[in-house]
């Protein structure tokens, strides 16, 4: 089963979870977000289903770069509904309610980074940033790619 994860946005990223039987194969990523960018990965991987996190206004959030997240996130609809592959906008609460058991931290993001190290033990060491952490993007597009494979579409996975 191939699933794709997207947590949309500027610091965003699209992940690509592959599973087979219980084990997770891999998880590649791109970090560029887009419409396009993902209308590729859905046709090259051959993607049995995504799972994008639901667009929110954010407070404080100027009127020019709201507008430029909405763009973005119509692009990313547009291309899941062009490809006729199954989708389902999550809303962060909700697959962060589920990911997020048994993780301590004092930030969603602390909690996201402990949930994909015991989710992906092992699989971490290539989506570092120059300061040598994760990528929230993909750290959530992973988790959000997991919760729709394990709640969504009941693929059994090993871990959870």
């Amino acid at each position: 089963m191939v699933v794709i994860g997207v947590d949309p946005g500027m610091k965003g990223a699209i992940v690509i979870l592959v599973l087979e039987g219980v084990k997770t194969l891999s998880v590649g990523s791109s970090k560029e977000v887009s419409g396009a960018n993902l209308y590729d990965l859905i046709a090259q991987e051959k993607a049995d289903h995504v799972f994008i996190e639901k667009a929110q206004s954010m407070p404080k959030q100027g009127i020019s770069s709201a507008f430029t997240y909405g763009t973005g996130y119509g692009g990313l609809l547009a291309a899941v509904e062009i490809s006729k592959v199954p989708f389902t906008l999550i809303s962060p609460r909700i697959w962060t309610s589920k990911m997020h058991l048994g993780c301590e931290g004092d930030s969603p993001k602390e909690k996201s980074v402990k949930a994909f190290a015991r989710i992906f033990p092992g699989m971490g060491d290539g989506i570092k940033n120059r300061n040598g952490k994760l990528h929230d993007g993909i750290v959530d597009a992973a988790l959000i790619a997991m919760y729709g494979a394990r709640y969504v579409v009941s693929y059994k996975t090993d871990v959870l």
